[in-house]
């Protein structure tokens, strides 16, 4: 068991050094509420750890295999930046869902392989529906170059087969 203890007003720190030069240095705190610090210096920390455990990372963060995100309730990453909307990523049982935290609108829901957005969809390539399913807008108010494809519907005509591909192409002006 090592002990490192300081009188009051002095931080509890260890200095790591190479060559002569102070590189690292980790400890507590004493004026900023006792926080666990490592980083250059103790006034330029890379990571904090607050008493309520919340850690904060002042640089980017390096993952090389993966990050696991959990929690009691729902597991979510915000990304916050000054003067912008709060964006959360979550996973609740079989949702995963990109909200805006700001306005508490889910932005996009992925449920059990339904996929919805609350706004509008803008795609520069191909959108490509395969299997069964449908294609549904209920505010759709223009179509421009569009190609809509709906593979494998099932068809009752006698004369056509139990299986086919309709394609339907819609051009500005049609």
């Amino acid at each position: 068991v090592m002990r490192l203890e300081s009188p009051s007003g002095y931080d509890a720190k260890m200095e790591l050094w190479t060559n002569g030069v102070e590189r690292f240095e980790f400890g507590v705190d004493e004026s900023d509420s006792n926080k666990f610090k490592i980083g250059p210096n103790m006034g330029n920390s890379a990571m904090e750890i607050a008493s309520s455990k919340v850690t904060t990372f002042k640089a980017e963060v390096d993952v090389t295999d993966k990050l696991t995100v959990s929690a009691s309730l729902i597991p979510k990453i915000s990304l916050e930046e000054a003067g912008s909307d709060v964006y959360e990523i979550s996973s609740d049982s079989n949702e995963f869902c990109i909200r805006n935290a700001t306005n508490a609108t889910d932005d996009f829901k992925l449920n059990d392989g339904d996929a919805s957005f609350s706004g509008s969809a803008t795609i520069s390539g191909n959108l490509i529906a395969e299997g069964k399913g449908e294609l549904r807008s209920t505010k759709l108010s223009t179509i421009e170059n569009a190609l809509f494809r709906l593979s494998e519907l099932p068809l009752n005509e006698s004369s056509m087969p139990s299986t086919s591909t309709i394609e339907a192409r819609f051009n500005q002006g049609d």
